[in-house]
């Protein structure tokens, strides 16, 4: 990674002001997916643009998170070796997609752009009434102004309160994705994605592994029966899932640690990795001196009270994905270059990668009713479509969930081969306001895995009393 010092625009005072070149100027703190994605769009718009980020340029996704954990999820679930010079080519293999954690290629290509980039930390310079001008300074005490900021420093993994747990002792996913060692056995807290999936990993290299997750069940989010599902197939492929139990406690051992749950067991191994969630980067920047409520962001970005302030990606705790944070980027750079952006742009997909994935959009049927929606939910099993057999893949199923009154497919989740694909599809269904009336004349090719769609629509079709 290497430094770059601003060259022009410097004015007497230690202070860098962006607006004396004539041309529009944004500052933007932190060049993960939403930070990288609106700074190279605002400079090929023509925009001055200054990004800070003192880490890789191009934040977690493609070193530390998504991209490692892909590339050895795709070893884990389709070599089916678990020797251990198939882990050390799976190390290999992960290295070379993150081009060793170098970001010259982020940072060559940005800066081809003609963005700017500072290799520092930037903090808000905190003002009675926030709004614009923006002032930032960075570690050496160098200010910079501008009339739009914008911020996404992105999450940091969250550790959990337990007693006895050791910070530098546990790993984080960070850890996790970036070591050479591969532990005989692991217990995982915490049943969401990341979970799920470095538990995945473990399994796939034939290592013990444990989840620990409090929820009764997994996803609270989506269908209890494809919730179920999911869990009969992790337990299928060696992935022990406890369910509805807290861990109170932690001791650290030489070899391995201790953890204590609350019904009374203890279980042991040879690392504990915490994967309980994420904590936003608000108070690194200063966001939290403003006095404003960086939940609240309106549909571009921006926050009501402090014009020209953009908060986008994890830090705003809206849409923790990285193809939400770069929703998000185009939606800013839009409104930024003066085109109406309004409203909710809608549920935004997500996948976990296990074997099988697991999907989900939009609300699940619990979470409609509640939003006062007369909803109905209808599943569809992969053992209905014939390419089940031709492919010998395992049970799947797929739960939408339909407003009774307009017969519109409002959200769906499901676990099964290529899941993480087919939510696209349910996904334009939902985007797209398609009701069950104009889904069941829609023609789906024989035969292939999409027909899993094809059959719930029948069957809400059935439920509704939809005539031909």
């Amino acid at each position: 990674m290497s430094e770059t010092t601003p060259t022009d625009l410097r004015l007497s005072g230690g202070t860098t002001d962006l607006r004396a070149s004539g041309t529009p100027g944004v500052l933007v703190v932190g060049l993960g997916s939403a930070g990288e994605a609106t700074a190279r769009q605002l400079a090929r718009a023509g925009w001055r643009v200054v990004g800070f980020e003192p880490g890789r340029v191009g934040g977690e996704c493609p070193f530390v998170a998504c991209m490692p954990s892909k590339a050895l999820l795709h070893r884990a679930t389709t070599h089916h070796d678990a020797t251990e010079r198939a882990w050390t080519d799976a190390i290999a293999f992960r290295d070379a997609v993150v081009d060793h954690l170098d970001d010259s290629e982020h940072a060559d290509g940005l800066r081809g752009e003609g963005v700017e980039i500072v290799r520092r930390a930037a903090i808000i310079e905190a003002t009675d009434a926030p709004g614009r001008p923006w002032c930032v300074r960075d570690e050496t005490g160098h200010r910079w102004v501008a009339d739009e900021l914008v911020v996404a420093t992105g999450s940091a993994p969250r550790v959990p309160d337990i007693a006895g747990i050791e910070r530098e002792r546990i790993w984080t996913s960070v850890e996790a994705l970036t070591a050479d060692e591969l532990p005989q056995s692991a217990i995982v807290l915490g049943g969401g994605a990341i979970g799920l999936e470095l538990a995945t990993i473990a399994a796939g290299f034939d290592r013990s592994v444990t989840v620990v997750e409090p929820s009764e069940r997994l996803h609270p989010g989506g269908s209890a029966t494809v919730a179920d599902i999911h869990h009969r197939l992790l337990d299928d492929r060696g992935i022990v899932v406890e369910l509805g139990v807290e861990p109170t406690a932690v001791r650290h051992r030489d070899d391995g640690f201790e953890l204590d749950l609350d019904d009374g067991r203890t279980l042991e191994a040879d690392r504990l990795i915490v994967a309980t969630g994420t904590v936003p980067r608000r108070s690194e920047v200063g966001l939290d001196r403003l006095g404003l409520d960086v939940d609240a962001v309106e549909p571009d970005g921006s926050l009501g009270g402090a014009p020209g302030l953009h908060v986008l990606g994890d830090v705003n705790g809206q849409r923790p994905w990285t193809h939400g944070a770069n929703l998000e980027a185009r939606r800013c750079v839009a409104g930024l270059l003066g085109r109406a952006v309004t409203g909710d742009p809608g549920p935004t997909p997500h996948a976990i990668f296990t074997d099988p994935p697991y999907a989900a959009v939009g609300p699940n049927l619990d979470a409609a009713l509640a939003d006062g929606v007369d909803a109905v939910e209808v599943t569809a099993r992969y053992g209905d479509v014939a390419r089940t057999t031709t492919d010998e893949l395992d049970d799947g199923a797929l739960t939408l969930v339909i407003d009774r009154s307009t017969g519109r497919v409002l959200g769906g989740s499901g676990v099964g081969e290529r899941m993480d694909d087919l939510i696209a599809i349910v996904t334009a269904h939902v985007h797209g306001g398609q009701s069950v009336a104009r889904l069941r004349d829609q023609p789906v090719a024989f035969p292939t895995l999409a027909q899993v769609i094809e059959v719930a629509i029948d069957r809400a079709a059935d439920r509704l009393d939809v005539r031909d």
